[in-house]
């Protein structure tokens, strides 16, 4: 099973250039909360960074920049598909950290079961289009959905075949 993770860690700054998954989550990193709950079975962390994003290189972990600035997730994630050639990719979000261990096994043996199907986590019924398994192969639905004009995940997904993965009680948050 090849399988890497894909954290997503670009997007909007605050006042003192932080994203939300590069914000402080207690003592440490938002994103890197996210990387502790990773499976030993994953084979790679890569970090999905905007290209204004200068500090992420030294965080230790393999860095692809988004190739369209302001794109969104979905042309950050085909930003990461573009550079591999095969296997799967585990996309969360840098700034959730809902998603415990037990959940990413769990989508892990879905896609072990279907390796060549999207997973999409979902609670409730309620699919989570930041939180999903994707083949390297679905690049080109990918990248022709985005040629199109598209650029939302959950419109993409609605349009694919995907398997959910339902994680009752993953995504509520705490008030």
């Amino acid at each position: 099973m090849d399988v890497k993770a894909v954290i997503l860690v670009g997007g909007e700054t605050d006042s003192h250039g932080l994203t939300s998954a590069m914000a402080y989550c207690g003592d440490e990193r938002c994103f890197e909360k996210v990387v502790k709950e990773l499976p030993e079975s994953i084979s790679d962390v890569i970090l999905v960074a905007n290209p204004e994003q200068k500090d992420v290189d030294s965080l230790g972990y393999s860095v692809v920049f988004d190739s369209e600035v302001g794109g969104g997730p979905l042309v950050s994630i085909l930003s990461v598909l573009n550079t591999l050639e095969s296997g799967r990719v585990l996309v969360l979000a840098g700034d959730d950290t809902s998603l415990k261990y037990d959940h990413i096994e769990r989508m892990l043996d879905y896609s072990d079961r279907l390796p060549r199907m999207t997973v999409v986590a979902s609670d409730g019924g309620e699919i989570q289009p930041m939180h999903l398994i994707l083949p390297v192969r679905v690049r080109s639905e990918i990248e022709s959905y985005i040629q199109e004009g598209g650029r939302s995940a959950k419109e993409w997904l609605l349009d694919s075949i995907f398997m959910e993965c339902e994680l009752d009680g993953a995504f509520q948050r705490s008030s």
